[in-house]
């Protein structure tokens, strides 16, 4: 065997040979290092289009040609569409494929049941045609090593399943030295997944506002937020879910989700450039980055946390500028002239401010203004509290020159939105992260009131 990896750990490049014979595959992915296509000579001189994976806001399925993409210089090659040729994905909250179904109705390709790391359950899998290049997790399986679904890649490490254990350690294993380096998801299969292979920051945002953090160097964060406590004897159970995991770029921002179970967005989604310009009497000249949905991790465990809140009041959010992926402030307009004062203008408060249309009577965002008919000041000061309670402050957070809400910071231009900021620097609020898991029981300084237990759950 031998594989070829990308500059950012994607593979690009696998080989097998076998009896004499070596197959050789190729990995076309897009910039974020999803697999758009797979092509194969099959151990010989022709080269196959295998697969054309299909997207919606995860991966849905493939096509699958197998179709000779070899042909004779300067000739045209005419490609026919043929039914029969998709295979739909059918996952569970994992992201394990469970089973796979054809574009023709009632053909079921294959069908696959796991044990809890991962392992095919003898008797309980079933195949018409071939097997599906994915499986647990929703990983490539490297059947060619071990058999079928007994290997898996992860970008950073190999995982065997039947083991429940990585094939090599973590890179990063010197930050969680409590654990053994080849563990897989912290001994926790059932409600966690590991994206790459290797170590994620866990942000744990409860309730009340405080948020727990295990932090890492890796570019994957994990966002929990708490969905009940329950007393139990001695005992406060917390339970949480899964909120959001997003990937840190180099600048160490996440993208935040355009759209969730209750919020969007609005506005044009900026391209970036060169911009040159005066404000407040001091001439710039910046790089700005594309995206407006950029910020700090702290900053989107603070959204989450307003979001987890809000919801049982039914109010929906649509957010607006955030930082570019570079961390400056979004240019807006074709010349890149108009600039935030904050947002990450020239370095100021970079990944830690967010604007949103505010709230009307019905809990949606609106586009209008605060002395308008549908705009409430209820839902409204109940996002400023929440805001307020997730680490936002007083400072950097406003609302608008008419005034309409109670203990909000008034600024100039914000009649039609509202601005949160979060506090640059240390909180009181935030706090590092104690390694659990559901067997470890937290005790509160003496005297012993409480005991804490976390629970991770959908």
């Amino acid at each position: 065997m031998q594989y070829k990896y990308d500059a950012t750990g994607n593979r690009i490049y696998k080989e097998y040979t076998k009896s004499g014979v070596t197959t050789r595959t190729w990995y076309i992915r897009d910039p974020q290092g999803n697999v758009l296509s797979v092509y194969s000579n099959n151990g010989g001189a022709q080269t196959f289009w295998k697969e054309q994976h299909l997207y919606g806001s995860s991966r849905l399925g493939m096509f699958v040609p197998e179709m000779q993409v070899t042909g004779t210089p300067g000739s045209a090659t005419t490609i026919w569409n043929q039914s029969n040729r998709i295979r739909y994905e059918l996952t569970n909250h994992l992201g394990n494929v469970l089973a796979t179904i054809s574009d023709v109705p009632s053909t079921i390709y294959n069908m696959t049941d796991y044990a809890p790391f991962g392992m095919q359950q003898v008797g309980r899998n079933y195949s018409l045609s071939g097997t599906y290049r994915y499986g647990f997790n929703g990983k490539e399986n490297d059947n060619e090593v071990k058999g079928e679904g007994n290997q898996q890649d992860y970008g950073m490490r190999v995982y065997d399943p039947r083991i429940g254990r990585f094939l090599s350690g973590d890179p990063l294993q010197a930050q969680r030295t409590w654990m053994s380096p080849y563990n897989f998801v912290q001994n926790s299969p059932i409600i966690k997944i590991d994206p790459s292979g290797g170590l994620d920051d866990d942000y744990m945002i409860r309730k009340n506002g405080d948020i727990i953090v295990n932090k890492t160097d890796d570019k994957f964060d994990r966002f929990y937020v708490e969905t009940s406590q329950k007393q139990v004897d001695y005992m406060l159970v917390r339970s949480y879910k899964l909120a959001g995991q997003l990937e840190k770029n180099g600048n160490g921002l996440v993208a935040f989700p355009e759209k969730g179970e209750n919020w969007d967005s609005y506005g044009v989604v900026e391209s970036g450039g060169q911009s040159k310009g005066v404000k407040n009497g001091k001439s710039f000249d910046e790089f700005v980055g594309a995206g407006d949905n950029f910020v700090k991790p702290i900053t989107a465990a603070g959204l989450f946390g307003i979001l987890n809140e809000v919801k049982v009041a039914g109010i929906t959010i649509s957010f607006g500028d955030m930082s570019s992926n570079n961390g400056s402030d979004p240019a807006v307009g074709e010349d890149n002239t108009f600039h935030h004062g904050g947002h990450g203008h020239m370095g100021a408060r970079s990944g830690l401010d967010a604007d949103f249309r505010y709230v009307g009577n019905n809990g949606h965002s609106f586009q209008g203004t605060m002395d308008s008919k549908k705009f409430s000041i209820e839902k409204n000061e109940m996002v400023y509290r929440a805001a307020y309670r997730f680490g936002f402050d007083w400072k950097n957070t406003y609302q608008g020159k008419l005034e309409m809400l109670n203990g909000v910071r008034t600024m100039g231009g914000h009649n039609d939105h509202g601005h949160l900021g979060m506090k640059d620097g240390n909180r009181t609020n935030v706090s590092s992260y104690v390694p659990f898991n559901t067997s470890i029981v937290f005790r509160l300084p003496a005297p012993l009131t409480k005991l804490q237990y976390n629970w991770f759950g959908y």
